[in-house]
């Protein structure tokens, strides 16, 4: 616990049910006044297997004015709030501080800040923490009535939902697709989202043979909507520029719309232009950007 004046600083591993309440609380009210929405970890705060504090929360008296939190990656994301009637009194950098500190216990000697590129603020408080630009998302949401089943011709592509025993497979596929090496993080990390309940893994096979992956995860908004976001899509490079990414999207797409989520989201890099029109010409619409920094620990 860190204390500031009237500012106090708690770090938490799993949030309790008070604290998820008062969190999604604090988020609304910063959505409506900023008219943003938060990126999608910040929005689930959920139950966690780790063991790490990955939770910050500031509190005023006995009020949550500040929140600030990443998911328990290698590489940390962190997206954070402060209530507006709170800011520019040194909660955000208090928050910050706690990350940073989070930062160093993991080995980190970085971290990623995320800001919505429509709020100037955000910006402006990223680089004065010392953050450095590095690169800008989309997220981008299904319009239902843009989306058409038009598959590619050719041989076709089944998707398959995968468990454990997958493991191995989905790793080598994450490896060559997104081009780095597989490293215990990355095993880690995909042993979690196998055992997670709001996470699942499917696998793409041509001819009996897998040639692609994507994640898919789901969670409960602060609007009582529930949201599904497709992730970690890839294609092995063999395989790429001949309609099969094309072809899992679409069939991932149409069984989401058979479930009847509210949203159906995605993110792609802004300098991603192939990835882009791929996602464009199956119904997917940019509904905001983000930015994201890097920060010294």
């Amino acid at each position: 616990m860190q204390t500031s004046g009237a500012y106090t600083i708690i770090e938490a591993t799993v949030l309790n049910y008070k604290q998820h309440d008062a969190v999604e609380w604090l988020i609304h009210a910063c959505t409506e006044f900023d008219g943003t929405e938060m990126p999608l970890h910040i929005e689930c705060t959920g139950s966690n297997t780790h063991t790490e504090k990955n939770h910050f929360l500031a509190y005023y008296n006995e009020e949550l004015i500040g929140f600030m939190s990443f998911p328990p990656e290698h590489e940390i994301e962190a997206v954070g709030v402060v209530h507006h009637v709170h800011r520019r009194k040194g909660v955000g950098r208090m928050l910050c501080e706690a990350v940073k500190a989070a930062c160093r216990l993991r080995g980190n000697a970085t971290f990623l800040l995320v800001s919505e590129a429509t709020v100037r603020c955000g910006s402006v408080f990223a680089e004065a923490v010392g953050g450095n630009y590095r690169f800008s998302e989309y997220r981008m949401e299904l319009t239902p009535a843009l989306f058409s089943r038009n598959m590619p011709k050719g041989e076709v592509v089944l998707l398959q939902c995968v468990g454990e025993v997958d493991l191995e497979t989905l790793l080598s596929i994450q490896a060559a697709a997104f081009r780095r090496p597989t490293e215990e993080q990355s095993r880690s990390r995909m042993a979690r989202w196998l055992s997670e309940p709001n996470q699942r893994l499917y696998l793409g096979f041509l001819g009996g043979e897998s040639i692609g992956m994507l994640r898919v995860g789901s969670e409960d908004m602060p609007s009582g909507h529930q949201s599904v976001y497709i992730n970690s899509f890839g294609i092995l490079p063999e395989c790429q520029g001949r309609g099969y990414g094309k072809q899992m999207l679409l069939g991932i797409v149409e069984l989401l719309l058979g479930e009847s989520w509210d949203h159906i989201r995605i993110e792609v890099n802004v300098e991603n232009k192939n990835a882009l029109s791929l996602y464009q010409s199956c119904g997917f619409v940019e509904t905001s950007e983000y930015r994201y920094y890097d920060v010294q620990a």
